[in-house]
């Protein structure tokens, strides 16, 4: 389990934050990449920019790219 403690400023209850910290690599961020752990590695290329170690074997089955690729596919930069 991720060890970022329960932001106090957000508007999230404590066990929805709880759910995030399990789903997002950077929950409450703009990233929707999974977190690493032993059994889900970052160690799979971007498919859309080839950057290395980026997306874990969860993000790749979902057909994310990495997040700078993401943000420049939704934001423009």
């Amino acid at each position: 389990m991720n060890v970022r403690p329960y932001p106090e400023d957000y508007d999230y209850e404590p066990e929805e934050w709880d759910e995030m910290v399990e789903r997002f690599a950077d929950p409450g961020g703009e990233s929707a990449l999974h977190p690493a752990t032993d059994s889900n590695p970052r160690d799979l290329p971007c498919r859309q920019c080839g950057r290395e170690n980026v997306l874990t074997r969860a993000d790749r089955a979902k057909g994310y790219c990495c997040d700078a690729c993401a943000r420049e596919n939704e934001l423009g930069y």
